[in-house]
């Protein structure tokens, strides 16, 4: 009886089974397989070169900005105003007086500027090494 039973072959639905497991199950799977690993390469490339042009166009918008506030700070610097309140304080001493002059000056250059949130102007230490701001 031992003997029948090792003589048996498998029956005609298993060995269909492995053939269509075999021969055409399995390439499915890894054609599956190598497209999706395809698949996520292209995206994550895609994703790396956009990250890339973000980050190129969001510094040189920065830049932009930078140099922008820094060409608009260097225009109030050279502007006479503020160094000739501080000439006349040199001369009375009225602290008030430069105070004023100083901070109409920074609100009217920098406060309808919408690229500056916040300035600040720092005396030297003659004058307790004040500072004045504008929000």
């Amino acid at each position: 009886m031992k003997q029948r039973e090792r003589n048996k072959q498998p029956s005609l639905w298993v060995q269909i089974a492995r053939v269509v497991l075999i021969c055409w199950l399995l390439p499915v799977i890894m054609m599956l397989v190598v497209l999706a690993w395809n698949l996520q390469a292209i995206v994550g490339q895609r994703a790396e070169e956009s990250l890339q042009r973000q980050f190129a166009t969001t510094l040189q918008m920065c830049t932009e900005r930078l140099d922008s506030a820094v060409q608009a700070s260097r225009l109030a610097s050279y502007d006479p105003t503020i160094r000739d309140a501080w000439l006349q304080y040199r001369k009375d001493g009225n602290f008030a007086a430069f105070y004023r002059e100083a901070k109409v000056f920074l609100n009217r250059q920098y406060q309808s500027d919408s690229r500056f949130l916040y300035t600040v102007f720092l005396l030297p230490q003659e004058c307790g090494g004040a500072a004045l701001t504008t929000v």
